[in-house]
């Protein structure tokens, strides 16, 4: 599934009146190019100027603010930064539509280690590797 076809449904599914909100990064870019918006004031983002983890405050409070309903597209490092924007949603029966694009990497900062940093990844790359725990009864 491409960033193109998962906003072709996007904007399929919302109304002219959603609220598109967008954390920092790929996500970011993409909403911005493939996202059709029919009325002003309809796109919640930092404009370049934020940090990872911005989206869902920022969807939460364009609820709140305006009472319409809205969709947060994040990225996988960006969304593992909210545990406590999230658990404010809930708390208070926030409805936020969460398009999670999960792809294992950060990817922005991953982009530009590729274009401007000769490849030299440092930190991008959010698998979990687990090594044998010392306290099993195993020798």
């Amino acid at each position: 599934m491409t960033p193109r076809k998962i906003f072709d449904i996007i904007n399929e599914l919302k109304d002219a009146s959603t609220v598109i909100a967008t954390d920092v990064g790929q996500n970011q870019m993409w909403t911005a190019q493939y996202t059709d918006f029919e009325q002003p004031r309809r796109f919640a983002s930092s404009g370049g100027l934020g940090t990872m983890g911005y989206g869902l405050g920022a969807a939460i409070g364009a609820h709140i603010a305006s009472g319409d309903r809205v969709v947060l597209v994040t990225g996988d490092g960006s969304f593992g930064m909210n545990l406590n924007e999230l658990a404010t949603a809930v708390s208070y029966n926030i409805p936020v539509t969460i398009v999670l694009m999960n792809n294992g990497v950060l990817g922005m900062v991953r982009q530009w280690q590729t274009l401007f940093y000769g490849k030299r990844y440092s930190n991008t790359v959010l698998e979990l590797k687990l090594k044998p725990s010392r306290l099993s009864a195993e020798p």
